[in-house]
């Protein structure tokens, strides 16, 4: 899937929240977006919450080419450990730790810096690292020992912070904004783009879905669009229910005036086809 879109002037609904606006690139930028990923170390016969096995396909064609930045749009960590949905479920998690969660992210996050080079990275705020927070507004005397930037050492790693499910600050590049997401009804993205007004790029739903919108003049389309999940297909909550979940990741490629081409790499058996025409595996 490829597309090239420019933010319209759209006066009549501008971005309320804070934005973390990029300046345009002064050459063209190569851009990775990694949607929901999960992590949760496996245990008690409980799997993982990422794929490892997708991930490590797109760790190895990520690590063959040059990247400029990284955008992770969320839920980086799972937490179910901490998650209200469990509150009375205490089998479930038995023997579940935030810190060995933590300890967890600290090793994907050493591996995949170190996979995609000196690339810039940004992580968004998504509702599972939210749970954090929550928990600590219930135990407040845990406050600055257990926040999600400080446990993952984003601030010395160099990864910029965006919150977005506390604070609803967005993350721009260029003309496109990227957001955890928020609506998870079967018109998510058309709901999503009419409301930001600008290209909105998100994952929280875990699907792949597109709506433009095309406005009056030249180069004024604007499109929603959710870019999937690189966790696995079978949490244990699902409990066996189909889904309409697709594994997936974006590469964008941004011109210097904010224009931009993107493409969504759809995942079928831990495999896909790269933007490069690469067979992955």
């Amino acid at each position: 899937m490829t597309s090239s879109y420019n933010t319209p002037v759209y006066k009549e609904r501008k971005l309320k929240p804070a934005v973390i606006q990029r300046d345009p690139p002064k050459k063209a930028k190569r851009v990775l977006v990694l949607p929901d990923i999960h992590l949760r170390p496996s245990l008690n016969g409980v799997p993982s919450g990422e794929d490892i096995e997708t991930l490590s396909s797109v760790q190895r064609y990520v690590a063959r080419y040059k990247w400029d930045e990284v955008v992770q749009i969320g839920d980086l960590i799972d937490f179910d450990c901490i998650s209200s949905h469990n509150a009375h479920k205490l089998r479930v998690i038995e023997g579940r730790r935030i810190q060995k969660e933590y300890d967890y992210g600290n090793r994907w996050l050493d591996s995949w810096q170190k996979a995609t080079g000196g690339a810039e990275w940004t992580i968004l705020e998504g509702n599972h690292c939210e749970r954090v927070e929550r928990y600590i507004d219930a135990n407040p005397a845990l406050e600055g020992s257990l926040e999600f930037d400080k446990q993952l050492q984003l601030k010395q790693r160099g990864i910029r912070w965006v919150r977005f499910w506390t604070k609803g600050e967005i993350y721009s590049i260029g003309n496109a904004h990227f957001i955890h997401g928020q609506h998870t009804n079967k018109y998510h993205a058309e709901k999503t783009a009419a409301e930001y007004g600008v290209c909105v790029f998100y994952g929280h739903t875990h699907d792949v879905m597109c709506v433009p919108k095309s406005l009056r003049g030249a180069d004024k389309s604007i499109l929603g669009q959710s870019l999937g999940c690189l966790c696995r297909y079978d949490q244990p909550y699902m409990r066996g229910r189909p889904s309409k979940w697709q594994q997936a990741f974006g590469v964008f490629h941004f011109q210097p005036d904010g224009f931009f081409n993107h493409y969504v790499v759809n995942i079928f058996d831990h495999k896909f086809i790269s933007p490069e025409g690469e067979y992955c595996k």
